[in-house]
């Protein structure tokens, strides 16, 4: 994928056209010739959220796993949380 880039200034005079241009990839906005911004398309925004909620899910679930096997007293009958519950 070619990297695509604009300036600030550029970014500022023709907002519209960057913001269509988005739907081939991101833009990297620089300002002063350093990186300031990433600029991406809202469904490819969201896309990337989720698939880090995702990991972040992953990740939780195999540290609990780990403290599970380290520490199997920690383990409690479903039955009794249910009834906990009042399920």
């Amino acid at each position: 994928m070619t990297e695509r880039k604009a300036t600030v200034t550029a970014l500022r005079e023709n907002l519209a056209k960057y913001l269509d241009e988005t739907r081939e990839g991101p833009l990297r906005v620089m300002k002063h010739s350093e990186t300031a911004a990433y600029l991406v398309n809202a469904k490819e925004f969201e896309d990337l959220v989720d698939r880090l909620e995702d990991l972040l899910d992953i990740v939780e679930g195999m540290l609990a796993l780990k403290e599970l096997k380290e520490n199997p007293d920690l383990a409690v009958d479903a039955e009794e949380v249910f009834k906990e519950l009042g399920l």
